[in-house]
């Protein structure tokens, strides 16, 4: 894996109501949507569609996504933050008080 490139995603507490309240289809569908999306960053939109016909799950994932690419965004600038302070060499070694000699004398 290179670098910003994550094993995974994260779905945010805030999306548990939101999924509660959903039938069991729309819920599946949104979530397979959500998953095929945040690995690959294709929107299929073949994946929404549920048994009930409704469009709460597109609502839902319009929104949803957008908050996927803000993360994965902020994720690829803290690696390659991260990726840059790495090169600055890190700390410095603590310099220690020569043998025999302490700081209160």
């Amino acid at each position: 894996m290179g670098v910003g490139t994550k094993r995974g995603w994260m779905c945010p507490y805030e999306w548990t109501e939101p999924f509660r309240q959903l039938p069991d289809d729309q819920a599946g569908a949104l979530m397979k949507y959500l998953m095929v999306y945040a690995s690959t960053g294709e929107k299929q939109a073949d994946l929404l569609e549920c048994e009930s016909g409704s469009d709460v799950p597109k609502a839902l994932a319009s929104f949803m996504t957008g908050i996927i690419e803000a993360n994965q965004e902020a994720y690829r600038e803290k690696c390659r933050r991260n990726q840059e302070n790495g090169k600055k060499g890190g700390r410095p070694k603590q310099v220690s008080p020569e043998a025999g000699e302490t700081e209160r004398f």
